[in-house]
């Protein structure tokens, strides 16, 4: 049959959401300053995530910055998100993953769960709690 496919990158994003939610101690995806600017109005579950092309045409590169939970081993948590997101994309799209990079940018406690995306500018609810004293 004639025609193609073509998997947009925001619907990569939202597997990878999806995918990094799933993952035993990731607490929370973050996101920088600069891309909470770049993505207002977006969906909150795919800030912090970011898809480029590969070196190989028909291939993506994805980019996500991540909070890991407090006393999770931070090797282990990123190495299993890498391997989660290359699977679960590769098997959705059917495109090849050359590479996930994962920044963790924080370790929070599980107790804390209460924001689903936190940028650099966000408030831990330790520092909430003391303002509203």
């Amino acid at each position: 049959m004639d025609g193609g496919i073509k998997v947009s990158d925001t619907v990569i994003k939202s597997i990878v959401g999806q995918c990094a939610r799933e993952v035993p101690g990731v607490f929370a995806l973050s996101a920088t300053k600069y891309q909470n600017l770049v993505s207002w109005g977006a969906q909150a579950e795919t800030r912090g995530i970011d898809v480029q092309p590969g070196p190989e045409e028909g291939s993506k590169r994805i980019d996500l910055r991540i909070i890991v939970e407090q006393g999770q081993p931070i090797p282990t948590v990123a190495e299993n998100l890498q391997r989660s997101v290359k699977e679960v994309v590769e098997k959705m799209t059917g495109l090849d993953v050359s590479e996930v990079n994962v920044f963790v940018d924080d370790v929070r406690d599980h107790l804390e769960r209460e924001l689903p995306v936190i940028g650099e500018e966000a408030e831990s609810s330790s520092t909430k709690k003391k303002k509203a004293n």
